[in-house]
């Protein structure tokens, strides 16, 4: 199981990191600061879950959700933010949210809303997961983001890479 966690608080992505990781043995997780990492992200690794912050530089969290949405009607997509207002809920949930957290949050609140976005899944459909490169992989070619990413692997050791991601102009409007 792979999962994407964009905010720019380096802090919540290291408590999001630690809940993924308690609550899914072998996961992989992805880390972006921005929407624009975000998105590249989403496209090269194709991710079966999301935790998205709404306000965050170079493209907002809703900006992003519809990005994704264009792409992907089905990736679990929970969004974690400061914005509590109805209005923005609304927004986002009519956006493709599939769930809504507001900050301050529990850890249990978390787990709960992790838990129910993403059934539990067998070992027959973690071996179905495919290896080769995403049906987005193409949309990944001209320059817009360049950022150290941060792989946690099953191990639990963090590898750190440094990449170029490149995205078309396009996709990040």
């Amino acid at each position: 199981m792979k999962a994407l966690v964009v905010d720019d608080s380096h802090t919540i992505r290291r408590i999001f990191v630690n809940v993924l990781k308690k609550l899914f043995d072998g996961i992989e997780v992805y880390e972006a600061g921005n929407g624009q990492c975000g998105l590249a992200q989403f496209v090269l690794h194709k991710p079966d879950l999301i935790l998205l912050d709404w306000n965050m530089p170079l493209m907002s969290g809703l900006e992003l959700l519809q990005n994704i949405r264009e792409k992907d009607k089905i990736v679990p997509v929970i969004m974690v933010t400061n914005e509590a207002s109805k209005k923005n809920v609304v927004m986002a949930l009519e956006a493709g949210a599939t769930e809504y957290v507001v900050k301050p949050f529990s850890l249990e609140v978390i787990m709960a809303k992790v838990k129910k976005v993403i059934p539990e899944q067998s070992e027959e459909e973690d071996e179905e997961e495919t290896n080769g490169s995403s049906q987005y992989g193409s949309e990944v070619e001209e320059g817009a983001c360049e950022k150290t990413c941060t792989q946690h692997d099953p191990r639990r050791k963090v590898v750190v890479e440094q990449t170029k991601i490149q995205i078309r102009r396009s996709q990040l409007l």
